[in-house]
């Protein structure tokens, strides 16, 4: 009998707990590291580039 995703978890708050549904198992784990490193990379940069342009608009503006 297959058991639900949420059984192993009843007695815990819910609300705290992070439940993956999709399957990786035809994904490699070199291919899920490579894309976890670009989105975190991705992030890092928006990040920079809107530090960057702030920084921009303050000189301006003072």
């Amino acid at each position: 009998m297959k058991r639900s995703l949420i059984e192993p978890f009843a007695n815990v708050n819910v609300s705290h707990v992070l439940i993956s549904t999709t399957d990786y198992s035809n994904t490699g784990n070199e291919t899920i590291r490579i894309f976890t490193w670009l989105v975190y990379g991705i992030i890092c940069q928006l990040i920079v580039v809107f530090g960057i342009i702030t920084n921009i608009i303050n000189i301006v503006c003072f």
